[in-house]
């Protein structure tokens, strides 16, 4: 008798920074270093000793420092959120990969006042602290990214289909449990 043969692995989900989310914050950032370089000149030029660089240096640097935001915001990057048979990895919060054994639940939310979220419970706040610890700032304790064993990640600055995010995950997580993902 044949021994039943395992189905090879689903394809795995690279989930890449969206363009049209940083051509809109450098859109925004545009008008503010607009007006604040338009007001920086009117409050210059009201005083009569105002030279040529203090007259036009800041909004100068007001309008390198946007440039510069707007390489960082729009160069190609690699992607953000990786969903293979490895687990999930945020490449952003600057980690590995979480496993899929330490994952219980996983579903994609729309929050009220925080865009929409791929929201992973992890099985314990021990696998939280383990995985999630080592991904946090030293202000992690204001951020509630692993409150409770939930991690949230943020899909909203992504070029991401949330369809295919929860199905990608779906298929891995069944894939990892030894079912049948197809």
């Amino acid at each position: 008798m044949q021994a039943p043969t395992r189905p090879p692995a689903p394809p795995p989900l690279h989930v890449h920074p969206s363009r049209l989310w940083g051509l809109f914050v450098c859109a925004i950032f545009a008008v503010v270093a607009g007006h604040v370089c338009y007001f920086w000149v009117m409050l210059a030029g009201m005083f009569r000793g105002a030279t040529y660089p203090w007259l036009f240096g800041p909004p100068a640097v007001v309008i390198l420092l946007w440039l510069g935001y707007c390489y960082l915001v729009l160069r190609p990057r690699p992607a953000s959120l990786i969903i293979d048979q490895d687990g999930i990895t945020d490449t952003r919060m600057g980690g590995g990969a979480v496993p899929w054994k330490d994952i219980r639940h996983f579903t994609v939310k729309t929050l009220p006042r925080g865009g929409t979220n791929l929201v992973v419970t992890l099985r314990s706040q021990e696998a939280a602290k383990r995985h999630l610890g080592r991904l946090r700032s030293p202000l992690a304790r204001f951020d509630n990214r692993a409150y409770g064993g939930h991690w949230l990640i943020r899909l909203t600055s992504l070029n991401y289909d949330a369809v295919a995010v929860l199905k990608s995950a779906k298929a891995f997580s069944a894939y990892a449990n030894g079912e049948d993902w197809r």
